[in-house]
């Protein structure tokens, strides 16, 4: 008899198999990853570690920090990054409003660090790329820029007084009457203010005709009352009575470009400007407007480097001019003008 046929062994699916080599085939990089993750990514690195350029950015401040003594560790007129304007007070100290660090420092009549206050933020003192910056009846006026905003401080650097509501200012003057003069560039005007930023009164709107502006920038108030504001737009110089009224203008043909000029009026009624055009200059006009003297480089020869703020020392007759290209301060003796002598 024979063997009854067996039947067939039952065939075993592969998928089993399939899904762990599958999952091995998935696993294993995502491990050999993690596993150099761990070990750190010096592991791989290629070439030398990238240097900073910049010094690090400083820490907002809380509250002013100015010393009685020199910082001796920082550089003549050190630690600037962009700045603007200068301000010259009458303890003989030089503030600087530093935009690219928004940061006011102040420094002694050789350069010397005595410290200063800012940081970037919006709180009582601290700055967003502030770029003026003035001293009248023993206090410091700052055009906070970014913030849109202009603030009073004591020459102790207590926070006296803000206004707000304004557009990038970029000038700022005060008038021996205590009225301050605001250049609100953004809107194209000029804002006058009682001592305290308050009551505050508009003057201009936007366009080339008398009382307009075109991105005025800087503002300065003459011994009679009269206010100069730098016109860029229309690259001229616009004289205003003490009201706001407008008087009169005067071209200032190098001013072809983008710019931030600002100002300084001698005793005698003379204007200072700076061009940080093409001609990288510091201008001299007698009171009627009249160019009388133009100067491309300092006491020792260096030249400016786009020179936008101004500081008058009117005891020692020494004008600070500040390089925003080259981050410097540069001295220039000058006379009294053309109708006095140094």
């Amino acid at each position: 008899m024979s063997a009854p046929p067996q039947s067939p062994e039952p065939r075993r699916s592969p998928r089993p198999r399939t899904i762990a080599i599958a999952v091995v085939v998935v696993l294993l990089p995502l491990a050999v990853l993690l596993l150099l993750w761990g070990r750190g990514t010096r592991q791989i690195a290629v070439g030398p570690a990238p240097q900073p350029t910049e010094k690090p950015e400083e820490a907002p401040d809380t509250g002013p920090r100015i010393r009685e003594t020199v910082d001796s560790s920082v550089p003549p007129f050190g630690n600037l990054k962009e700045p603007r304007d200068a301000a010259w007070d009458d303890r003989g100290r030089l503030w600087i409003a530093d935009f690219g660090n928004s940061r006011l420092r102040i420094y002694d009549a050789e350069g010397g660090y005595l410290g200063g206050w800012g940081g970037k933020g919006n709180g009582p003192y601290n700055f967003r790329d502030l770029s003026a910056v003035t001293i009248g009846g023993g206090d410091v006026y700052v055009a906070d820029t970014w913030n849109g905003r202009v603030e009073k401080f004591g020459l102790d650097g207590a926070s006296k007084a803000t206004a707000t509501g304004l557009f990038g200012p970029r000038g700022i003057a005060v008038g021996s009457n205590g009225s301050v003069w605001v250049s609100d560039t953004g809107n194209h005007r000029v804002v006058r203010y009682d001592s305290t930023l308050s009551a505050g009164e508009t003057f201009g709107t936007q366009g080339a005709g008398s009382g307009q502006f075109s991105s005025p920038v800087g503002i300065a108030v003459g011994p009679s009352g009269t206010v100069y504001v730098a016109d860029t737009g229309n690259q001229r110089i616009v004289l205003l009575d003490s009201s706001g009224r407008f008087r009169s203008s005067w071209k200032v043909p190098g001013w072809e470009r983008p710019v931030e000029p600002h100002f300084e009026v001698d005793d005698d009624g003379s204007v200072w400007a700076t061009d940080p055009g093409s001609a990288e200059a510091v201008l001299h006009f007698d009171a009627k407007g009249r160019l009388i003297d133009r100067r491309t480089s300092d006491r020792e020869g260096r030249r400016f480097s786009l020179p936008t703020g101004l500081a008058l020392d009117r005891k020692s007759r020494v004008l600070y001019v500040v390089n925003t290209g080259s981050r410097s301060v540069s001295k220039l003796p000058v006379p009294l003008g053309p109708s006095g002598t140094p």
